[in-house]
């Protein structure tokens, strides 16, 4: 999911950097390695891991369905709360996962799969073909 494809987002990113453009013109005292690692900062700026799961579930969701044998879907609170649950472990907190984290956390390593396919070139047909002959587990 593009940080570009977002126009609000970009408007924000892009007024920022004019505004460390003027501060930089009218003031002294950073160095330029500064002014780069704050640029570079801003060139990482996204949205929350929550939001871009729950954009690549949705753009992904026929495929996913077509992964899955049986008739169960998951929805954007339960993405949110796999994100937590995520964000939970890998801060070195225990927690047992429940059937609805493993389910989401199924369909996620599809989508996984998903991304990465069609990165490399993989036609969207190929990857439902795929999904559908569950190739992708």
């Amino acid at each position: 999911i593009k940080v570009e494809e977002n126009i609000i987002l970009n408007k924000l990113i892009e007024t920022t950097k004019e505004t460390i453009k003027n501060f930089r013109k009218e003031n002294e005292g950073l160095s330029n390695d500064t002014y780069s690692m704050i640029s570079s900062s801003i060139g990482h700026w996204s949205f929350p891991l929550a939001e871009r799961l729950c954009a690549l579930y949705n753009k992904y969701e026929e495929e996913m369905l077509n992964l899955n044998k049986t008739n169960i879907v998951i929805n954007d609170d339960q993405i949110k709360e796999f994100v937590k649950y995520r964000n939970a472990i890998s801060h070195g907190r225990h927690r047992t996962p429940d059937i609805e984290t493993a389910i989401t956390a199924f369909y996620m390593s599809g989508i996984i799969y998903c991304c990465i396919l069609e990165r490399v070139g993989v036609g969207r047909d190929v990857i439902m073909q795929f999904c559908k002959n569950k190739l992708l587990r």
